[in-house]
């Protein structure tokens, strides 16, 4: 986290409401790509989509284990960008731009976090140093992609969903023990990791009761459990 002394500062940019962004909007991005000279450049576009789903390997394996949802402009966006502004015609600021797909052939394909989603994240960041996460205490792998199913003994008609590895904390408080194979929280679908991650991250809270489905040795069960915060990776 990067702290700055705000004594010297006069204004400050007001947000915007990113939900209400339509494609064909006019926007700016603001930034200093490739480090040009000690004042920001400004480029001009439009949104072409205001919810665009880019799929994230968090690990940099090549396995894409989360989904982000971003903003889609026109608008130039080069390295250096990364951490400024998109904002409206009223210089509200909307956005906050991350990456750009570079390839040959292609062109005016950047993106940025909707404000709306950083929003929470700088609140936490400004109250405790740190983004507070809730954690169910599992390590899962998807059903889909698991290998030698029959152990498991799943009915038929169950093909998605994920299976415990390990249990800690809540989970295994809670009862889940190693094979269990989790298909809904909530009573909704959970088809995978990434499903199970986006569902805590964008519904749930620290503290917060979650009702799990599950089928052990192939009979269905349920349980609940009360999520924790995630641990603090460099303690």
């Amino acid at each position: 986290m990067l702290e700055m002394d705000g004594a010297g500062v006069k204004m400050t940019a007001e947000f915007g409401n990113s939900d209400a962004l339509q494609a064909g909007e006019t926007v700016i991005a603001l930034g200093n790509p490739l480090g040009l000279g000690s004042s920001p450049t400004v480029t001009r576009g439009i949104v072409s989509s205001p919810k665009r789903t880019i799929p994230v390997s968090l690990s940099g394996d090549g396995d894409y284990d989360w989904q982000m949802d971003v903003i889609q402009t026109d608008a130039a966006i080069n390295q250096g960008n990364s951490g400024g502004a998109l904002v409206n015609m009223d210089g509200k600021v909307i956005g906050i731009n991350t990456m750009k797909i570079a390839d040959i052939g292609v062109e005016g394909l950047g993106f940025a976090i909707p404000i709306n989603s950083a929003e929470p994240v700088i609140d936490s960041l400004i109250k405790y140093h740190k983004v507070k996460r809730p954690q169910l205490g599992v390590r899962l792998v998807d059903l889909a992609s698991f290998k030698g199913t029959d152990v498991l003994k799943l009915p038929a008609d169950v093909k998605n969903g994920v299976i415990v590895l390990d249990a800690s904390g809540p989970a295994k408080d809670a009862g889940l023990k190693s094979q269990d194979v989790i298909v809904e929280l909530d009573g909704k679908p959970i088809g995978s990791v990434m499903d199970l991650r986006k569902y805590l991250y964008d519904h749930k809270a620290i503290g917060d009761k979650i009702g799990i489905t599950y089928f052990r040795v192939g009979k269905k069960a349920t349980a609940t459990a009360t999520l924790v915060e995630t641990p603090d990776p460099d303690k």
